[in-house]
């Protein structure tokens, strides 16, 4: 290197020329700097590299001591294993016999218990059971058959304690009755025990019920090391048992409830079960009569009555019969009963019994027969000319003495009307009795005329009658037929027309016809006061027969009747009540009456109306309280504001409350009382019949159209009136005139 950087040597022609002596030092001390720096780091790294050897050094010796403490400690192991060897090499001698015999007998043990294993797995998965084995205090699962596994919804079970395999067990008494068994080795049997369960191992929890042993499992010392899980799930013989005891149950509590006697009977004759309405008539309770024969809790008259019939249903007919049953001196019933054959793999095994005691019901039918008789034969007495019509043809049924006057010579009953009566044909009659058959509504037809022939095969002659058809109906309230109240008026119609003739004529007719008016109203008082009797004694037997067959026994279709039979009589009542009250008016005429306060009337009435005013929310304004005391007795100034204010609730209009204004003024000498109400109005047809007798404008409700009829009849009889404004949907003004 010296040699080149202080060469002299002059260059070669042509080449480069070399630099200068001290820019070769320059450079040569530069590359000296280089040469230099890369010796520091080839040191520093022979440093580091003397520092690790070092430590390498300390770490062999450390090793080294350990090798030569091991070597001495092999050493001295050697020496015991070489004395251990000597030992053992004089014991081996006598013990390789011994020892090869216990080689083979554990061998041969092993072989036979792995065979048992074998087998117990086998058993266990082919057992139409769930079977479980656990062990340890943690339950762990060692084996779970199929069924057991299918029970969890095939889950993973075997190698996990019981309790994290199945938590939803958790909070359920199974954990803890393991742990008992665990504990005290005895056996523990659940029956029929709910278990909550996510059985499909979808997160959907069910409600089982399982039959199940937990009993302990012990090792060759007698020690308990687990324990076996046989199991079966009853879930469906449980619930089959819990509906069959809750029919049984629900059946009973529906049978004892009920107003008969419920049976069954075997086909020994023996009950096996009885409802609780057997007590009361036998004095022993359902579980007393099971298992006794029906002829000694009977009787024997009874028995023998009902004998024929039970051979019947034993032998697998239905049988249905009514009889009159002697079970005792102090019980004799009559009795609608069935027999219901129970056939099961068509083998009469027995037969449901169902007793209805119908002895009120006969009574009150003989009772019912007997009134009905007596009303045919007041029918048949009455003055007044009366006829019934039955069915759409319109047969007579009956014809009382009266109508048959009417044509002496002609053969009415048990023909039709207008067979009996062809000339009718051509008359309103027959369109008046369709009408009244079809709508229900009563009609009055006054003085029509009429051509007919009094006797069969004479001329037709003119006459004059006034008729009332009221529909009749039959026990179930459809209307059978019409009831036919005819007046011959014709005498009185030509000694109308006769009074222009003369003075004397009109007197005398006059007189004839306050006679007739005398004995028709007598014979309305009298057949409407003779009339309440049976009607009363109607009502008390519906009234029997509610208390007999409570509301929760009836059929619908009972129910129906009853409230049928109800309301006929109530209607029956209340026209009988009008037909008095317009007879006692007649009677009433020209007598003198005491002053009445209007505004004590009103008071009154309004009290008897609470109930509708309440029902409706009705509102009354009332501005009578300045009105003078009215001349009229106090029956009838009540009968005129009765009618008035209840006819304004009761027609009220279905899409407001009613609102009525009641006030008093003078009028041209005379009081007026007005009752203005915002109910369902008339129109002006309606206007013109409301007056009428049995005329009803508005049908939805109850009524007999006799109302309107007595306030008017009322006032005339003192020289007043009465007036209606109406509009329909808006409302009706009545204004009644009394004279002062």
């Amino acid at each position: 290197m010296a040699d080149t950087l202080f060469s002299s040597s002059e260059p070669a022609a042509g080449a480069t020329p070399l630099p200068s002596p001290a820019e070769q030092l320059v450079q040569a001390n530069h590359r000296l700097s280089v040469v230099n720096q890369e010796l520091d780091v080839a040191n520093e790294q022979l440093r580091v590299a003397n520092e690790q050897l070092l430590v390498a050094n300390n770490q062999l010796r450390v090793y080294n001591e350990e090798i030569r403490t091991q070597a001495a400690d092999l050493q001295r192991a050697e020496e015991a294993v070489s004395q251990l060897n000597t030992e053992l090499t004089l014991t081996n001698a006598g013990l390789l016999d011994t020892i090869a015999d216990s080689l083979q007998a554990t061998e041969f043990a092993r072989a036979e218990a792995e065979a048992q294993r074998l087998r117990l797995h086998r058993l266990v998965a082919e057992v139409p059971a769930m079977i479980a084995v656990l062990t340890g205090p943690e339950h762990v699962v060692e084996l779970a058959n199929d069924h057991f596994r299918a029970m969890f919804g095939h889950r993973e079970l075997v190698g996990q304690p019981f309790c994290q395999a199945v938590p939803e067990l958790a909070g359920q008494p199974f954990f803890d009755q393991l742990d008992d068994v665990y504990r005290t080795g005895e056996t523990y049997t659940g029956t029929d025990v709910p278990v909550t369960l996510d059985r499909r191992h979808s997160g959907q929890l069910e409600h089982l019920f399982a039959t199940y042993i937990f009993q302990a499992t012990r090792d060759g010392a007698g020690r308990i090391e687990g324990l076996l899980i046989f199991a079966y799930e009853v879930t469906e013989q449980v619930r089959a048992r819990l509906e069959r005891e809750a029919g049984a149950r629900q059946r009973q509590l529906v049978t004892d409830a009920l107003p008969v006697l419920i049976a069954y009977v075997d086909q020994a004759q023996r009950y096996q079960f009885n409802n609780q309405a057997y007590e009361e008539w036998f004095h022993q309770s359902p579980r007393a009569l099971r298992g006794q024969y029906v002829r000694e809790v009977v009787g024997e008259a009874a028995y023998a009555a009902a004998a024929s019939y039970i051979a019947r249903a034993l032998a697998g007919e239905r049988v249905d019969f009514e009889a009159c049953m002697p079970y005792r001196d102090d019980l004799v019933k009559h009795i609608r009963t069935t027999y219901v054959p129970d056939v099961q793999q068509e083998r009469v095994v027995g037969f449901y019994c169902l007793i209805n005691d119908i002895t009120e019901q006969v009574q009150a039918r003989a009772e019912i027969e007997r009134q009905q008789q007596q009303l045919h034969d007041l029918f048949m007495h009455a003055p007044g000319p009366i006829v019934i019509l039955e069915g759409a043809a319109f047969h007579f049924t009956l014809v009382n003495p009266a109508y048959q006057q009417l044509f002496p010579g002609r053969d009415l009953l048990g023909k039709p009307l207008l067979d009996a009566l062809p000339e009718l044909a051509d008359t309103p009659i027959p369109r008046l009795c369709r009408q009244v058959f079809e709508t229900g509504e009563p009609y009055v037809a006054e003085e029509l005329p009429l051509q007919l022939a009094r006797r069969e095969g004479n001329p037709l002659e003119e006459i004059y009658c006034t008729f009332t058809y009221q529909a009749r109906r039959d026990a179930h309230g459809a209307i059978d037929g019409v009831v036919v109240f005819a007046y011959d008026v014709t005498g009185s119609v030509r000694a109308r027309r006769e009074v222009e003739a003369g003075r004397a004529q009109v007197q005398a007719l006059n007189q004839h016809l306050v006679r007739t008016n005398g004995d028709l109203d007598a014979f309305v008082y009298t057949a409407s006061h003779d009339l309440q009797g049976p009607i009363n004694n109607l009502a008390g037997l519906l009234h029997a027969l509610d208390q007999e067959f409570p509301i929760s026994a009836r059929s619908v279709l009972a129910a129906q009747i009853l409230s049928l039979m109800h309301g006929s009589i109530e209607r029956f009542r209340h026209t009988l009540l009008e037909l008095s009250t317009t007879a006692r008016l007649q009677a009433e005429a020209g007598q003198v009456s005491p002053a009445v306060s209007l505004a004590s009337m009103v008071r009154d009435v309004l009290l008897d109306l609470a109930l509708p005013i309440a029902k409706t929310n009705a509102e009354f304004i009332i501005n009578v309280d300045e009105c003078p005391p009215i001349t009229l007795s106090e029956k009838n100034l009540r009968s005129v504001v009765y009618n008035l204010l209840s006819n304004a609730i009761k027609y009220g209009h279905p899409d407001r409350p009613p609102f009525v204004q009641v006030r008093c003024y003078h009028e041209q000498g005379s009081l007026v009382v007005s009752v203005q109400d915002n109910g369902l109005g008339l129109s002006e047809e309606q206007q013109k019949q409301l007056f009428q007798v049995f005329q009803r404008m508005h049908t939805h409700v109850e009524g007999t159209g006799m109302g309107l009829y007595l306030v008017k009849k009322i006032l005339d009889t003192i020289g007043g009136s009465i007036r209606v404004e109406s509009t329909v949907g808006c409302g009706s003004t009545f204004r009644a005139v009394f004279p002062i």
